[in-house]
């Protein structure tokens, strides 16, 4: 019994390290990418700070990764000036949560030569009259932002 639980927790331990983010459009960077990606790119950055937690569970929710799913849709229809990257905040990237003052996720940054233009959270109420959700309202908001960065 203890070594069908050991063997069990082991493999949950290396599935955890064995995940992808469930898009496609964008890629997510670490602390140490930070300078490169952000700081000295010539595009527009859209930062979005999200946490993993939900992939690392043993039953993952449907819900996972919703926002950024949907937001990946869009990605390809923005111009050539706009880069989205990921960045994870569930026990990673802990020096550029502090330093960018991230208390909540999903929250998107845009910045431009290193400098934050804009900072987005959502307002994670529930449906309204229409029923849209958070993260139809939040996509709303993120897009027609970013569309007038073009």
């Amino acid at each position: 019994m203890k070594t069908l639980t050991l063997l069990t927790g082991l493999l949950i331990s290396i599935s955890a390290f064995a995940f992808e983010y469930p898009v496609k459009n964008f890629y997510y960077i670490t602390d140490s990418d930070y300078t490169d990606e952000v700081e000295q790119s010539d595009k527009f950055v859209v930062m979005i700070f999200s946490s993993r937690y939900c992939l690392d569970r043993t039953i993952m929710d449907r819900s996972c990764f919703l926002f950024e799913r949907k937001l990946d849709y869009y990605i390809p229809s923005f111009s050539e000036k706009i880069k989205v990257i990921g960045i994870n905040t569930y026990f990673e990237n802990q020096q550029l949560v502090d330093q960018l003052m991230i208390r909540q996720t999903p929250v998107v940054i845009i910045m431009k030569n290193g400098l934050e233009i804009d900072r987005l959270a959502p307002d994670f109420q529930g449906p309204d009259y229409y029923q849209t959700s958070w993260e139809d309202r939040f996509l709303e908001l993120l897009t027609t932002k970013l569309y007038h960065l073009r």
